[in-house]
């Protein structure tokens, strides 16, 4: 259980679905229920880790975040890229 057992990948994931599905929970919800084995202090680090790479932004808190224009632009790359989507991505995510 470590922060790279999170990708960018799976992170901007999160942020982009919690806008797009209009969810009422928090990114780092969402990445609770992916990884529920994962401390919670090891999903922020990753969630850090986003902001580090300028993948998201936010105010107050990481919860609350956002895509940049450069986390949005990756999240589209990764539409078309061959990541393996359904080995990332295959969890249940809070409705």
């Amino acid at each position: 259980m470590k922060r790279s057992d999170i990708p960018d990948e799976v992170v901007c994931w999160a942020y982009w679905a919690r806008k797009f599905y209009d969810l009422e929970c928090f990114s780092s919800d969402i990445l609770a229920k992916m990884y529920p084995d994962h401390p919670e202090k090891v999903i922020y680090a990753a969630m850090r880790r986003a902001d580090d790479h300028g993948y998201i932004e936010y105010g107050v808190s990481l919860r609350g975040g956002w895509l940049t224009d450069k986390g949005e632009a990756f999240v589209k790359t990764l539409e078309s890229s061959s990541v393996d989507w359904s080995k990332l991505l295959f969890r249940e995510v809070p409705t």
